[in-house]
């Protein structure tokens, strides 16, 4: 099993100056005071008044352009906390770990080997040899955090473009991310699944949500599927 560690940057451009991305999608915003919040349907962030118009249409919502300087500045709070995907394949899918002090990436690696600045690039990075001891520094501060991105575009209108999801979320890294590279292998191909926000309540009551790639079978099996 292969997870592609090279990632496009939001500030990408096609030629012509047009994003490379359509959108992002996201399952929490930050406010005006700077706060995270946490929602429980999908947002989407897009560069074109038209895109944000079709996500809306298609998923609820309103477009409201926000004063964000970047790309993506239209955003969509959308009515679905699952949306049916399209992934081209294996490759659609990418993680590396970032650690950042003081706003400057300090620590950028794939778990084995420095992925930059240039002059540490494919120097062993120190990283331990497991996910979980990985994942348990970056809970005590000492090292990086799984950073996963997932390349799609929407099954319910494709011709809309490119879009991803960015994820830091550690319940994804550690409990599921394995299996949906494992199921992109298996089928080697273009395949459909569900993009699903997971809420969860702990014993102790606290509730926080996280992003899950589901019901992922291949293009041509999904295509074939009758439709209600």
């Amino acid at each position: 099993m292969a997870i592609s560690s090279i990632f496009m940057e939001e500030s990408q451009v096609q030629q012509g100056g047009r994003p490379e991305l359509a959108g992002l999608a996201a399952l929490g915003f930050v406010d005006e005071r700077g706060n995270v919040q946490s929602v429980e349907n999908w947002i989407f962030t897009l560069a074109d008044r038209e895109v944000a118009s079709a996500i809306a249409e298609l998923y609820g919502g309103a477009p409201e352009e926000t004063n964000s300087p970047k790309d993506h500045y239209i955003r969509v709070f959308t009515e679905r906390p699952s949306v049916p995907i399209l992934l081209s394949g294996p490759e659609a899918l990418a993680q590396d770990f970032k650690m950042w002090a003081n706003k400057q990436l300090t620590h950028h690696c794939d778990g084995r080997v420095y992925l930059s600045p240039d002059n540490r690039k494919g120097r062993a990075c120190g990283c331990p040899p497991t996910l979980d001891e990985i994942l348990q520094n970056a809970k005590d501060g000492i090292g990086p955090k799984p950073e996963v991105r997932v390349t799609f575009s929407l099954m319910d209108d494709e011709e809309l473009g490119t879009f991803q999801l960015k994820t830091g979320s550690t319940v994804f890294a550690r409990s599921e991310l394995f299996r949906v590279a494992s199921s992109l292998d298996r089928i080697g191909g273009p395949a459909v699944a569900d993009m699903e926000i997971v809420q969860v309540t702990t014993k102790s009551r606290k509730q926080f949500k996280y992003p899950n790639i589901t019901n992922i079978r291949s293009y041509s099996d999904a295509v074939a599927e009758p439709r209600g």
